[in-house]
């Protein structure tokens, strides 16, 4: 959804993963705040060779990750997680001539290692069964 204000552009977006749900991580451009109105969970964020930062979030939350950075969103409750994210945009002064590969989702394969166990072992400590896994072939 999106409204334009003044020859403005904000966008809005939400997600609703159900319980014990890994997003994908990806990156993007700065801008967007996200504010969790349901469920709980943790985020990720980095970037290129820095390292990650998880925090908890929960009904309440904003957060904005900055400009590239990776960031993954994980539902480590036993609910859905509600979120949404804000961003403005200019169709005069857009940044998506700019936009490139780097701004796509991160294929499983090739996030960090240590992000599914990671997963797995919050939803295994709150008594959150998984329903899914990575296959390794």
């Amino acid at each position: 959804m999106s409204l334009v204000i003044a020859g403005h552009i904000v966008a809005f977006d939400r997600s609703d993963p159900d319980a014990h749900f890994q997003g994908r991580v990806y990156i993007d451009d700065s801008g967007a705040i996200v504010c969790v109105t349901q469920g709980e969970g943790f985020a990720m964020v980095w970037r290129e060779g820095e390292e990650r930062t998880r925090f908890e979030i929960k009904s309440g939350s904003i957060y904005s990750p900055g400009d590239l950075m990776y960031h993954g969103h994980f539902n480590t409750g036993h609910g859905t997680l509600r979120h949404f994210a804000m961003r403005g945009r200019s169709p005069k002064f857009s940044q998506d001539r700019f936009r490139t590969k780097l701004h796509e989702m991160i294929p499983f394969d090739e996030e960090p290692a240590d992000v599914h166990p990671m997963f797995l072992e919050e939803l295994k400590r709150k008594g959150v069964k998984s329903k899914i896994s990575v296959v390794e072939e």
